[in-house]
């Protein structure tokens, strides 16, 4: 073989190199943890949904969209539509009664209306 036919295939190799370890061959649509936090979800009665779905909700109006990061992160930007209403990790348990009044009265009287819950972490 000639170095003018080796010259094709080191480009063609050379492509196929580049995509195979570039980001976009490595990547999958959701992380390697998202399996485990869905089933984590599922058995605490609650659904995860990416980006997409949330979205979808959004646009359709089917879903409250709530916001729980700090008031300055929200007004800094968030996803239109959505209300803001901060929660802390000692909230897990049980809300403060002035708290637990404030988020009933943001979620309103239907109560089978689907919430997706969003902060930073998973944006």
């Amino acid at each position: 073989m000639t170095a003018h036919q080796r010259t094709p295939l080191a480009i063609l190799w050379s492509i196929l190199a580049v995509i195979f370890f570039s980001d976009a061959a490595q990547a999958s649509p959701r992380p390697a943890w998202w399996a485990d936090a869905q089933a984590q979800a599922s058995n605490d009665g609650y659904v995860l949904v990416d980006g997409g779905e949330m979205e979808v909700l959004r646009r359709e109006g089917r879903a409250l969209l709530m916001d729980v990061r700090p008031d300055y992160e929200f007004a800094m930007g968030h996803v239109p539509g959505a209300i803001n209403m901060e929660f802390h990790l000692g909230d897990q348990h049980e809300l403060p009664m002035n708290r637990a009044k404030r988020l009933a009265e943001l979620l309103g009287p239907d109560h089978g209306r689907t919430i997706v819950i969003y902060c930073r972490s998973f944006m």
